[in-house]
């Protein structure tokens, strides 16, 4: 018996070292989102630790500092980044063994055997799964945590849009509240001209009053675009993870090398990188395991026990082996023979795994759609800034010097002063705009390829 209890204990230990070993696809995880961690977070004494992004609140002079704030500051990457976490712990807690039971009973009456009373019973009981269920479901936890890792690196794509978006915003704004400052302060030097000119009879009035209508116009104008930098500065600080009332300093300026982008390129990046792509492949993989768990639920599970019972000795007699304790091992199985159960849990692993192919195939289509408008937009926006900034802008300052001049020689109209001055403002405004469109558009294309793309290559027009 001595010999029989030994070789259970050793088996159970065996049985717990194999539970606790830790899986390929479970170092991998960690591995990565150790990575991820390292990056996320400054080194401190001793050098950095895998917690979450820490808070700081630098400030910032250009994009790339913004998009390193929000990449340590913002709650909802934060939240990504905990969800994360808390997948990886996951896996370690559904591949251990149950907790082993530890089971007391006492005789409340002495039971008397031949050789001696039993007074007490104590035990252990260990339940094992079958072969290979640990395994599995260490793999769909495994695998969901990978999930979660490509959730985080969507959601950090999608910050960083979000970021470009309102930081390209809030540049146009500033450049916007600057353009219409400068063309009011062309028109009050055209008011004082025509002011000076009516007073020696050489302007009629209606000059001078649409001169200053003009200006109202421009100065309810300015008072729009200038109330509205609150709502963009709190718009920024709140991506930015920080206090909405934090000022932020005018944007330099929007970039103005963009080149074209290979839509061939685009797509296949797409296809490799989209972290959200990713995540429905592996939600795919995770389903495939959980179909492989499902079908293991027809098998039994065991319990493996070991009791003792304490004997005293006989005190009328002797006899051999009086006052033993004896031991007991045990064996549990369970019996799966609710087939119908059983079959359920295969169809509804089935079911999930067809819905994970679905879901990536609709993914797919949705995304490939998206980057075919963002492109679209893209290159509209590319083609109006090479329109206005090239072309029209500079007609346009042409338009009005040839009205100024004409007019100072008594051959031109007031009029068309106005409507020139009118017009090279919108087209001024409207470069602008085209050039923060190109931009966010670009965010938008790099948030669906899941990389940069500010340095391809382009391809020849089409």
């Amino acid at each position: 018996m001595n010999q029989t209890s030994s070789m259970l204990g050793l088996g159970m230990v065996a049985a717990l070292a194999v539970a606790g070993c830790t899986s390929p696809l479970q170092k991998e995880a960690r591995a990565e989102w150790e990575r991820v961690a390292l990056e996320a977070t400054e080194p401190t004494e001793g050098g950095p630790a895998p917690t979450a992004p820490a808070a700081t609140t630098p400030t910032a002079s250009d994009l790339a500092d913004y998009l390193r704030i929000a990449a340590l500051n913002n709650p909802g990457l934060k939240a990504a980044f905990e969800r994360w976490k808390a997948a990886i712990e996951r896996v370690p807690q559904v591949r251990a063994l149950p907790d082993p039971k530890f089971t007391y009973g006492y005789f409340v009456q002495e039971v008397e055997t031949r050789v001696g009373p039993q007074k007490h019973r104590v035990g252990v009981m260990q339940a094992f799964p079958w072969l290979s269920k640990l395994r599995l479901r260490g793999d769909v936890a495994a695998r969901e945590a990978r999930v979660h890792g490509h959730l985080y690196d969507a959601e950090k794509l999608r910050l960083f849009y979000q970021v470009r978006k309102v930081y390209h915003d809030y540049a146009y704004l500033g450049r916007s509240i600057a353009i219409v400052g400068e063309s009011m302060d062309l028109l009050r030097n055209l008011e004082a001209v025509v002011r000076a000119r009516y007073a020696a009879g050489a302007a009629s009035h209606p000059n001078l009053i649409q001169t200053q209508v003009e200006l109202g116009k421009l100065e309810d104008r300015l008072k729009s675009l200038q109330a509205l930098q609150p709502a963009l500065v709190a718009q920024l600080n709140a991506v930015l993870g920080r206090d909405i009332t934090t000022p932020v300093p005018w944007p330099k300026g929007h970039p103005t090398d963009h080149p074209p982008l290979p839509v061939a390129d685009l797509i296949a990046a797409l296809a490799q990188e989209n972290p959200e792509l990713h995540a429905a492949r592996e939600r795919i993989r995770t389903a495939e395991a959980g179909a492989d768990l499902a079908a293991k639920t027809g098998y039994p599970d065991f319990a493996l026990g070991l009791t003792t019972i304490q004997t005293d000795s006989r005190n009328d007699m002797d006899v051999d082996d009086n006052g033993k304790d004896p031991v007991l091992l045990t064996l549990d199985v369970t019996l799966p023979i609710w087939r119908d159960k059983n079959r359920a849990a295969e169809r509804e692993a089935a079911a999930r795994l067809a819905a994970a192919k679905h879901t990536h195939a609709n993914r797919t289509l949705n995304l490939s759609a998206e980057l075919r408008v963002a492109l679209y937009h893209y290159d509209d926006a590319r083609r109006k800034v090479n329109l206005f900034r090239d072309t029209l802008v500079p007609k346009s300052e042409e338009g009005l010097k040839a009205t100024q001049t004409a007019f100072a020689a008594g051959k031109g109209r007031f009029l068309d002063i106005i409507d020139a001055e009118r017009t090279l403002l919108e087209f001024r405004l409207l470069t602008e705009r085209a050039l923060a469109n190109q931009a966010i558009r670009l965010a938008e294309l790099e948030r669906l390829a899941g990389r940069e793309l500010r340095q391809t290559v382009g391809r020849p027009p089409q």
